[in-house]
């Protein structure tokens, strides 16, 4: 058997990383989008293409930039403030809040590449997203475990 204050550090390690690469995929090209227009008289045809990049959020509405940015920053504050409180490493609350928020990320991540062709930095925040995801589900079901032998074991010494 393993060590799990071990793998408690492991996959701590594992989720920073995926913050860090989601916060580098913050800053890359996440896709592209063509469009094509004739124009009728010449019948010239006129190729406009798109990238998009999750920092220019500040161009858009208030509400959208700051999901935007919420979406591709929390797992570094969350990260941060596990570090400097390790009270909120035990807490259900906020191994509850990762899984919500990973999937609000992926949700900003659709919506931010809708319709469009995914370039490297989609790639990248998907799998980013998708490890945090799993890391999270991994110590959210450690935990589960944990309560579930400790009331077996309550329940075998009555």
């Amino acid at each position: 058997m393993f060590n799990v204050n071990a793998a408690d550090k492991a996959i701590a390690a594992i989720k920073r990383l995926a913050a860090i690469s989601l916060l580098v995929a913050l800053f890359l090209p996440l896709s592209r989008c063509a469009l094509e227009t004739e124009d009728p008289q010449t019948k010239a045809v006129e190729r406009t293409v798109s990238v998009t990049y999750a920092y220019t959020a500040y161009r858009a509405p208030i509400a959208d930039a700051l999901a935007t940015y919420a979406a591709f920053l929390w797992p570094l504050l969350l990260a941060t403030a596990r570090l400097m409180w390790p009270v909120l490493n035990r807490k259900w609350s906020v191994e509850m809040l990762e899984v919500v928020f990973c999937l609000g990320s992926a949700y900003e991540l659709m919506r931010l590449t809708f319709f469009g062709e995914w370039l490297y930095g989609a790639y990248v925040a998907a799998v980013s997203i998708g490890v945090y995801l799993i890391g999270a589900l991994v110590e959210l079901a450690a935990r589960a475990r944990e309560k579930w032998l400790r009331r077996a074991a309550a329940l075998a010494r009555r």
